[in-house]
């Protein structure tokens, strides 16, 4: 979930002080990448992170651009690795949705 929510959820049981370590019992992870407390918003990923995959393929390439910065003399240089991620059970994930 958001960092955002986890406070969000601290605020509801009316302390700043309340230990939020989980929820059901599972370590809950923070990702800002998750959207914000707002109502129909999809706040929170709830799911068993060992029915998710992720691949890789190895090495990297790396490739040379010598025209980006001509004016400067300057050489352009990219990289990038191949990753994959999929769900392997739909069953195994929830997103919970807030509501107003």
């Amino acid at each position: 979930m958001k960092n955002a929510t986890q406070w969000y959820l601290k605020g509801v049981f009316g302390t700043n002080y309340y230990s939020f370590d989980g929820l059901f019992g599972l370590p809950v992870h923070q990702s800002d990448d998750m959207a914000a407390v707002a109502a129909t918003n999809k706040a929170v990923l709830f799911g068993n992170f060992n029915f998710f995959g992720v691949a890789e393929k190895p090495g990297m390439m790396v490739q040379r651009n010598p025209y980006l910065f001509m004016g400067t003399g300057q050489v352009g240089i990219y990289a990038s690795i191949f990753r994959g991620y999929s769900v392997l059970q739909a069953e195994a994930f929830k997103t919970l949705l807030q509501h107003a």
